[in-house]
């Protein structure tokens, strides 16, 4: 006998379970697990899903700017204060700026003013002489300018490159970038022939005009130091400094220990550089640039057509070494760089044109702050599993991370008037309150290869079950939407007066996919999520 054949099927089964949970995922092909959109989780407790550690509130600031570190002390700016070890050591004009540290020093670019730590005082690199009366001596030895009480030995070293201008009595004394041979507060000496007589002067003559004697430094717009030198760039010059000497970028005397300079003749900047594997690495917008060599006579640098960092005037300070591979937003998206063409990674981030990125790591982890249109997003880049987390709406202005410290951040959280110092993982500082989250996962349309389902069909959801762990005075609620009608319903809360788990049970109705969302405050674990249903036709 023929039987009809019936529209729906009746078979029972669970099927699956889910105990690895990924990160997230804005594109449409999300995996089952993923996160369409989340707040404060993390991938520390990777398979598992769980909120991020409570941060550590170290400091208020009025108005954060660069943050950096020397040793194991942090230092930052506030509006146009330079802080170290929280107390003001000296003051900067408005605008945007760069700690760079080197040695004893902090260097405060494009100003290029600094800071040394042990002698406790706060200057600037450059340094400049104006007075008259200042007699030229030549001898056979050497040529020297001299002027009682002048005081060069304050400003001024043997070694320096120095600069005159101002001679009218016998102009060819007006010279660039020549070196000192000695110094004393009344007379610096030079090499012979650096400095010559007017006709008629036998030994000696005395300029009747003012003269000026400057140590002059390039006012670099990003700089990294390697190699004992600080490296950095001006336009489409690249400058290295003289060897363990932020002071001198002039000094040319045909040693091992000279400054070095070179033009790239693109017409394009630069957009930030960085030290990778022990070699300074200049970026622009679409081409990367590694400097070889070991001294100024054979430095030269290659160029590759690569994508870089992304030239919107802030993202030079995205550029960050994790894992031997550095991280940094291109034009393109977050950009991974371990020395041959870059690799973008942001696609799960969605399609998005990220501006203004800010980033730092713990050792594992990449965190970048960065702009979508007008709002911005904390992100964590877990580079072992190569998963991506969103935090929240914290406008990172820098990220240090001290000798024998965590990782900190400074910035202001959305619709803050002023701005915080947080230590990430909490372990300084004031444990902010507790930490609201959401983890809304992907699409799920119960497609399995096992059981026979398939996810063209419609299919009757009779129970999901969660196991879940809250943490003391947690709290988490879930909620469930159908075919993407945007309704969601809240099927179960969850309180914890003490550390729990719990499996819940949530009798969900026919549909042909649905969402699930967690939300809660204080500490959570999700360990598996599973589905028991029934299949359906495709009516």
């Amino acid at each position: 006998m023929k039987l009809p054949l019936l529209p729906y099927g009746s078979g029972r089964y669970t099927s699956r379970v889910q105990t690895v949970f990924g990160g997230l995922d804005r594109r449409a092909g999300a995996g089952e697990g993923t996160l369409a959109e989340a707040e404060n989780l993390s991938g520390r407790q990777f398979p598992l899903l769980s909120v991020r550690p409570a941060r550590g509130i170290v400091a208020a600031v009025t108005s954060p700017g660069v943050l950096s570190s020397h040793g194991e002390k942090l230092c930052w700016l506030s509006g146009t204060d330079f802080i170290y070890d929280g107390t003001v050591k000296g003051t900067v004009s408005a605008g945007s700026h760069r700690l760079v540290c080197m040695g004893k020093w902090i260097l405060i670019l494009p100003e290029m003013k600094v800071y040394d730590v042990e002698a406790d005082t706060f200057g600037t690199l450059a340094a400049s002489w104006s007075g008259s009366g200042g007699t030229v001596t030549v001898q056979t030895e050497r040529s020297s300018l001299s002027c009682p009480n002048a005081g060069w030995d304050t400003l001024f070293r043997e070694g320096d490159a120095v600069s005159i201008r101002g001679c009218t009595g016998h102009t060819d004394n007006n010279v660039t970038h020549a070196i000192l041979r000695g110094v004393s507060a009344g007379e610096l000496q030079f090499d012979p022939g650096v400095l010559t007589l007017p006709v008629g002067a036998e030994d000696s003559y005395t300029e009747s005009g003012s003269l000026t004697v400057s140590r002059q430094v390039p006012s670099l717009e990003g700089a990294c130091v390697c190699d004992n030198r600080l490296w950095g760039y001006a336009g489409n010059t690249i400058y290295a400094s003289k060897l363990g000497d932020p002071r001198n970028f002039h000094v040319f005397d045909g040693l091992t220990t000279d400054a070095w300079q070179s033009e790239t003749l693109d017409g394009s900047g630069f957009t930030g550089c960085i030290c990778y594997l022990g070699y300074p690495v200049f970026f622009k917008e679409n081409a990367i640039f590694k400097v070889y060599g070991d001294r100024p006579s054979n430095f030269q640098w290659s160029g590759n057509p690569f994508l870089g960092i992304a030239g919107d005037g802030v993202s030079d300070r995205s550029a960050v070494v994790v894992n031997n591979t550095v991280y940094y937003l291109s034009a393109a998206g977050i950009a991974a760089y371990s020395g041959s063409r870059p690799v973008i990674l942001s696609a799960p981030l969605g399609e998005t044109h990220w501006r203004n990125a800010v980033a730092g790591t713990d050792g594992l982890r990449y965190y970048v702050s960065m702009r979508d249109g007008t709002a911005y997003h904390l992100f964590v880049y877990d580079t072992v599993q190569g998963l991506w987390h969103r935090e929240d709406g914290f406008q990172a202005s820098g990220f240090a991370r001290p000798e024998g410290g965590g990782l900190y951040m400074l910035g202001t959280l959305p619709g803050g008037t002023t701005g915080t110092l947080f230590s990430v993982d909490g372990t300084a500082g004031t444990a902010e309150p507790a930490v609201a989250w959401s983890a809304e996962f992907a699409d799920s349309t119960e497609f399995t290869r096992t059981t026979g389902g398939s996810s063209h069909n419609r299919k009757g959801l009779l129970r999901l079950q969660l196991r879940t762990e809250l943490e003391t005075d947690a709290a988490m609620t879930v909620q469930v939407q159908y075919d993407s009608d945007g309704v969601w319903h809240t099927v179960k809360t969850l309180s914890a007066e003490t550390k729990q788990s719990s499996l819940i049970p949530l009798v969900l109705r026919r549909c042909d996919h649905f969402r699930l969302r967690l939300s809660g405050t204080g500490g959570a674990r999700v360990y598996s999520l599973a589905v028991t249903r029934y299949g359906g036709s495709e009516k």
